[in-house]
């Protein structure tokens, strides 16, 4: 709700834990419209569905589109830490909006991590 105003949209991924684990707080609590798209295997986001995801508000269609305000990225996934390129890409790609890592789970990543060691 930092990010977004009420009937703006926020792009995530379809198994982040922002959008499948929280009871639709977001919607419910913010009246912000997710605009989930699909995890790759490594659950990444890609790139290119990101960027065709985005609406921008101006004249024409635009107008009938909730506005995409912000881009939120699941760090971590299953264990694994957003390689950090990915992420300076993702921000770049994301130009314009807001950006929101989520790492609730990055110390549970660094025991798993510790461990395999």
């Amino acid at each position: 709700m930092a990010h977004c105003e009420r009937g703006d949209e926020y792009i995530v991924g379809q198994l982040a834990h922002a959008y499948k684990f929280e009871g639709g707080g977001a919607a419910i609590l913010g009246s912000i419209v997710p605009q989930p798209i699909e995890n790759a295997a490594d659950g990444l986001l890609l790139l290119d569905k990101v960027a065709g995801a985005i609406k921008h508000h101006g004249p024409g269609l635009g107008a009938h589109f909730a506005r995409t305000r912000l881009l939120a990225l699941e760090n971590t996934f299953n264990g694994q830490v957003l390689p950090a390129d990915y992420v300076r890409q993702a921000v770049a790609l994301a130009r314009g909006l807001a950006t929101h890592l989520d790492g609730a789970r990055i110390c549970k990543a660094a025991v798993i991590k510790t461990n395999k060691l």
